[in-house]
């Protein structure tokens, strides 16, 4: 039987060859192209990374499953599935996730974060169990264009205090970020790029 290993070696090793012939190579066509070795250490990080949010995903399936065999749903559990970490995404992205165990009296919203801020994007995420998309647009301008996108689960004072700072920048123009919002909790997060 083969390693575990053997298999992602092999992905590399293809990839690796499908970035030669689609970039080309020192004794392609007499061009002296290089082969960009930052790229290929890039993706290194970003199957790295890759890993680590399949890794995430399948304890928070186990924990999803696990609940609903004993019939309860007594821990809210919410993941983003897409886009990953250390995704570059342009400004007006699809992201798609799935909940599960969000009491009725809670709501739920994707953020933009960048440092201690939070810049909650609308429409809220239904509540419901299940799948969900939404699209965000960012319009910001986050250093080296790194910010986080996180899923918060919120109360009813929170819930007020996002629908209180939507209408103020409705009026005013102006959406100040949020450095905290009443009862939030942090249900998933993925680290992302603009392009």
């Amino acid at each position: 039987m083969l390693r575990k290993g053997f298999g992602v070696g092999v992905l590399c090793l293809v990839v690796v060859g499908v970035l030669v012939w689609v970039i080309g190579s020192p004794a392609g066509a007499g061009q002296g192209s290089v082969l960009p070795v930052d790229e290929i250490r890039g993706l290194r990080v970003d199957i790295a990374a890759l890993r680590a949010d399949i890794k995430e995903l399948r304890t928070e399936l186990q924990q999803v499953k696990s609940e609903r065999r004993r019939g309860s749903s007594s821990r809210p559990v919410g993941a983003i599935l897409s886009p990953t970490s250390g995704a570059s995404v342009p400004r007006a992205f699809t992201v798609e996730g799935t909940l599960a165990g969000i009491p009725a009296d809670r709501h739920v919203w994707l953020a933009v974060r960048i440092g201690d801020l939070m810049w909650p994007k609308e429409p809220e995420v239904s509540a419901g169990a299940g799948p969900w998309r939404r699209q965000v647009v960012e319009g910001g301008s986050p250093p080296d264009g790194r910010f986080s996108l996180v899923l918060l689960m919120v109360d009813t004072v929170g819930q007020s205090e996002i629908q209180a700072w939507f209408q103020h920048g409705k009026q005013t123009g102006d959406y100040p970020g949020l450095a905290h919002v009443t009862g939030s909790v942090e249900l998933a997060a993925r680290d992302l790029v603009l392009r």
